[in-house]
This record gives structure tokens, C-alpha cells and sequence, in this order.
């Protein structure tokens, strides 16, 4: 769990990319989250991103410590599970021939996540202050802060449900199910603020908590399958 608020937090508010362009966009107002911090305390531009990751650098190390220790798989794990091997160029195309009508269709809505989280994450500070209403044109520093997590929190919620269902099929579809709810979730939160039954911010949490929650099960689904 807290590996994964880590990773919420440091693509949320330290991305070196985002942050230049807001502070191009937008040469006085604060820029996203950590970064704006240390700008705001003296640190220059080009120096900034190496700030922050100075200071993700040890709670990092010290969450893959913990991950170091974590107990290894017992003899009921492994009887549950299939050891993974690598798949020659004919076991992939038996397993695209096999799947491929659940896999493209799964490609796709991968692809169209990937442009929504990527434009909402490089033009964060643009879509924050327009749904808000900002003055200025600037996102208040909150919305930088916790826009992603809630998704986070309910991101690692649902890995330790996972962890819990011993039977992989069902461990699948109950994966599946929650990306489709996430889905449902931003869309909803999307057309309940475009028809005025939203506030921005409540909007822009939703959204973020359902791009996030759907993102987070990308690769889970073929990582817990027997066959």
C-alpha cells in the first residue's frame, strides 16, 4: 500500500516534464505540488526535480527494504500458482490465437487510458484551474496535492482484497470487473460535472480515482491466470 501512494504522490507532484511546462505556461503561480514547494523555497528550475527526488530517494529505499523482507512464497502458494517461464515465438502466437478476442479489445481501452492519464497529468494545472474556476488561470495547490490520492487509497485497497482470492479465475474476473466499474465511475463523474451536477473538484477526485483504480489493474489480470 504504501509503495503504491509513493508512486501516486512522486508521478503526481514531481514530474519534471509537467512541472516545465506549467512554469512556461505560468511564470509566477505555483507549479504541481512538491515541486512548487521548492520553488517557492528559492531552489532553481533546473535544480528542482533533483530536490525532489532526493527527498522520494529514502522512503523509497526504505519501502523496497520492506519489500526485501517480505516472507517468501510458501508450499501452498506455489501449488496454487504456475511458475512463470518464457514463451517462444510459438507459445505467444498460440496464446494471441487464444485470447485474442478478449486481448483487443483490452489493447484498445488501454490505449485510450493512457491518452486520458497522459493529458490529464501534462496539462494538470490548465484542466484543474478551468474545472475549478480558478482565478488567474493558476490550480490551487490543494487540487495538485490529493487529486490522485484517493485512487491511490482505493488503488491499494483493492490489491490486498486481491491477495485474498485464492482461485486465479476468479481473481481475474473480479479484476476485470473492478477496471469496468473504474471506467464507469470517471465516465459518470465526467457527464455529472458537464451537466452542472458536479463541483470541479469533486470531479477531478472521481476522475482521478477511477483513471488511477483502472490503471493500477493493467497488468494484473494476466499475472493471475493458471492457464
Amino acid at each position: 500500500m504504501c509503495i503504491c501512494i509513493c508512486m501516486c504522490m512522486c508521478m503526481s507532484c514531481a514530474c519534471p516534464r509537467r512541472t516545465q511546462l506549467t512554469h512556461c505556461s505560468h511564470p509566477t503561480p505555483p507549479t504541481p505540488g512538491a515541486g512548487s514547494a521548492f520553488l517557492s523555497a528559492g531552489v532553481s528550475p533546473a535544480a528542482m526535480p533533483l530536490a525532489v527526488g532526493a527527498c522520494a530517494l529514502t522512503p523509497s529505499a526504505a519501502l523496497l527494504l520492506l519489500l526485501d523482507r517480505a516472507p517468501r512464497p510458501s508450499a501452498a502458494d506455489v501449488a496454487a500458482r504456475t511458475a512463470r517461464r518464457p514463451m517462444g515465438g510459438e507459445a505467444r502466437r498460440a496464446f494471441l490465437r487464444r485470447w485474442a478476442c478478449g486481448l483487443a479489445p483490452l489493447c484498445v481501452a488501454y490505449a485510450l487510458l493512457t491518452g486520458v492519464r497522459s493529458l490529464r497529468d501534462l496539462f494538470a494545472d490548465q484542466l484543474f484551474a478551468a474545472s475549478l474556476g480558478a482565478p488567474g488561470g493558476a490550480a490551487p495547490g490543494w487540487i495538485l496535492w490529493t487529486a490522485d490520492l484517493p485512487g491511490a487509497l482505493v488503488s491499494a485497497a483493492t490489491l490486498v482484497a486481491f491477495g485474498r482470492i485464492r482461485d486465479s479465475h476468479r481473481a481475474m474476473q473480479a479484476m476485470l470487473s473492478v477496471m469496468i466499474a473504474a471506467t464507469c465511475l470517471a465516465l459518470v463523474a465526467t457527464g455529472a460535472w458537464q451537466l452542472g451536477l458536479l463541483g470541479g473538484g469533486s470531479w477531478q477526485l472521481l476522475l482521478g480515482t477511477g483513471v488511477f483504480l483502472c490503471s493500477g489493474r493493467r497488468g494484473a489480470p494476466c499475472a493471475v491466470t493458471r492457464d
